[in-house]
C-alpha cells in the first residue's frame, strides 16, 4: 500500500495517540474506502462490510 506524498500517516498516527479527533477523521477518510473494498471482496455482502470497517476503527 502506498501512501500519497500529502498524507503523512506518521504524523497522524502520533496525533491520534494524543487524542486529536481530527488525525483519526483523516485516517478514517484515508483508509476506510480500501478497509471496505478489501473486507467486501471477501464476504460480498455491504452490511458485513461496513461492520468490518466500524470495527476496525473502534
Amino acid at each position: 500500500m502506498e501512501i500519497a506524498h500529502d498524507f503523512a500517516e506518521s504524523d497522524y498516527l502520533r496525533r491520534l495517540k494524543q487524542d486529536d479527533e481530527r488525525a483519526f477523521d483523516a485516517l478514517f477518510r484515508h483508509y476506510s474506502a480500501l478497509v471496505y473494498r478489501f473486507a467486501y471482496s471477501y464476504l460480498k455482502s455491504r452490511p458485513a462490510a461496513e461492520e468490518i470497517v466500524q470495527e476496525c476503527f473502534i
